[in-house]
């Protein structure tokens, strides 16, 4: 992001100085004082505001791009690290959203792997991420096409999908979530995924699947 002032200003730019608790700018002094500014040279307050609030924005749009980035950073770590060996358990392999779009209707597919050396699963819940609605429709097939009949339910962001015969070690599922409705904004989306296996009603971490919009 670029910001730009007019030719006009650049004078007064050049010979900006900041110092704690004041802006200067030429003869103009601006004194933060209960969170308004105070400028003491009325002469020039409207290039000094224009100055400092095309600064803050600047600011602003940094802060809020670094600290987007560390959260999903960090979340997708700590999820991570909570997940085993991928080679001899269930996994995320890929992820499709379609429509390309940020607004309206759209349909999120994912790909999850249980592998050779894994227990059979016998149901999957996955966490909606915030921003994000979904509808109790969804469709969902092994690696050749066949549908897998699964007992579906939504309750506010968590949807559980529960297979009515264990899904056997060496099969790839392939999750449609085919009515999602994106009301907040995001360049990536990440739905938390855990999975339950015969034997067990833990509910054990299996991965995150990530949606990333390019545009």
């Amino acid at each position: 992001m670029k910001i730009h002032f007019h030719k006009k200003f650049q004078p007064e730019l050049n010979r900006i100085r900041t110092y704690p608790n004041f802006i200067l700018i030429s003869s103009v002094s601006v004194k933060l004082v209960n969170r308004r500014f105070i400028f003491k040279n009325e002469s020039e307050t409207r290039l000094t505001r224009l100055i400092y609030e095309r600064f803050e924005m600047l600011k602003r749009f940094i802060f809020t791009a670094a600290v987007s980035l560390t959260l999903t950073a960090s979340f997708s770590a700590v999820y991570a690290s909570q997940i085993p060996d991928t080679k001899s358990f269930p996994h995320i392999l890929s992820t499709v959203q379609f429509p390309q779009t940020k607004w309206g209707i759209i349909r999120h597919t994912f790909k999850l792997e249980n592998p050779q050396n894994s227990s059979a699963i016998t149901q999957i819940n996955i966490d909606v991420p915030p921003g994000l609605t979904v509808k109790n429709d969804f469709s969902i097939s092994d690696q050749s096409g066949r549908k897998i009949q699964a007992n579906t339910t939504v309750n506010g962001n968590k949807i559980a999908i529960a297979f009515a015969q264990v899904v056997a070690p060496a099969n790839i599922l392939n999750i449609d979530l085919n009515r999602v409705n994106r009301k907040g904004t995001s360049n990536a989306w990440l739905y938390r995924v855990s999975a339950k296996f015969v034997g067990s009603d833990a509910e054990i971490p299996v991965g995150v699947a990530q949606f990333r919009i390019y545009f």
